[in-house]
């Protein structure tokens, strides 16, 4: 497994009196499964209460990490969002966003996500409408993309395009204004609901491969070509891989829950004493 979450420990131990020595792998290092990767040398009754903290801490950070890498098999990092922040509870976010980013994430959708990653560099923040917004304006799309762009003029516009369940109709709806500034849409439909441009076809739920090929013909027709597509909601490291070997047209990946399950399981023990 890659392990992370060595720093964090390494702070919170810190603090803990009568623990003298401490060390380990590094964050982001590959371990054979079975081997230890930090070891704690002190009196055993001040560190017994904080066994299972620390197991959490490397159990959890080392799943996000692990998950990360392995949807980067199959997707460059520039083409991956971290859409984590809605999945858990807040304070979390800092720790989820390192553990993505010694993954290889580098495009987050909150600020807090990115509180704990040590260098910034090419990491980068971005965001895109919610459907509440649409639906402050009467469901009317390019009303909402207006006050977007108003209210925040140097943002690339990035249009939620699934409001209506219509995603090719509303593309032929959009603005002939705002076509030009649209920089991407995004494609969130609900595992439970179908697309009206799709057949009443099981795979047909969601955010499927045939909606974003319809939407990606949608677009080009509609003379935004320059128009990239994200595809959000429900997505795992199998469905991306299912997407990019069929060679759907997406551009970039909203990845959430899925980061977040805990797969990698860390135990402390007593392996010296005195």
């Amino acid at each position: 497994i890659y392990v992370c979450g060595i720093e964090h420990c390494v702070q919170f131990l810190k603090n803990v009196k009568g623990v003298f020595k401490v060390y380990g792998v590094k964050d982001g290092d590959l371990v054979p499964a079975g081997k230890p990767i930090l070891v704690i040398e002190g009196d055993y009754s001040k560190v017994a209460e904080y066994e299972s903290v620390i197991d959490g801490i490397l159990a959890r950070e080392s799943s996000v990490c692990n998950h990360t890498k392995r949807i980067l098999k199959y997707i460059k990092s520039n083409q991956l969002i971290c859409m984590a922040d809605r999945a858990d509870l807040y304070l979390a976010q800092p720790y989820d966003g390192y553990a993505a980013w010694v993954g290889g994430m580098r495009t987050f959708t909150t600020k807090a996500q990115t509180e704990l990653i040590p260098n910034l560099r090419g990491v980068n923040v971005v965001g895109t409408m919610p459907h509440a917004l649409i639906q402050q304006y009467g469901g009317n799309l390019n009303k909402a993309l207006w006050a977007y762009h108003k209210t925040l003029p140097k943002e690339k516009l990035s249009a939620l395009i699934d409001y209506h369940n219509d995603v090719v109709g509303d593309i032929k709806k959009l603005d002939k204004k705002l076509c030009p500034i649209i920089g991407s849409i995004r494609i969130d439909t609900s595992i439970r609901m179908r697309d009206k441009s799709l057949s009443n076809k099981p795979e047909h739920f969601g955010v499927c491969k045939q909606l974003v090929v319809n939407a990606r013909k949608a677009l080009d027709a509609n003379n935004m070509r320059h128009t990239k597509i994200i595809v959000s909601s429900g997505f795992t490291c199998n469905k991306i891989k299912d997407f990019v070997k069929s060679k759907v047209p997406v551009d970039f990946y909203g990845v959430g829950a899925s980061l977040l399950k805990v797969n990698v399981n860390i135990t402390g023990d007593l392996v010296y004493l005195n």
